[in-house]
């Protein structure tokens, strides 16, 4: 789903949209991977991007109207 940065830990991504290294917990990952669900159906986890909370807020609101 993300492209691993050399020594990034296994808790962490890297912004698909503004490039930041941020950490998530397994909940924010489940929940993450039921808003996809949710949002967008069966989309595979592999096609997408991993984005931070900031990010999510600024392009939601143009994807879902």
């Amino acid at each position: 789903m993300n492209i691993k940065i050399k020594n990034m830990k296994s808790n962490e991504f890297k912004c698909a949209i503004c490039g930041k290294l941020m950490k998530f917990t397994a909940l924010e990952e489940e929940q993450a991977l039921q808003e996809l669900k949710d949002n967008f159906g069966d989309v595979k986890v592999e096609d997408c991007g991993i984005v931070c909370d900031d990010c999510y807020k600024k392009v939601m609101p143009s994807i879902c109207n």
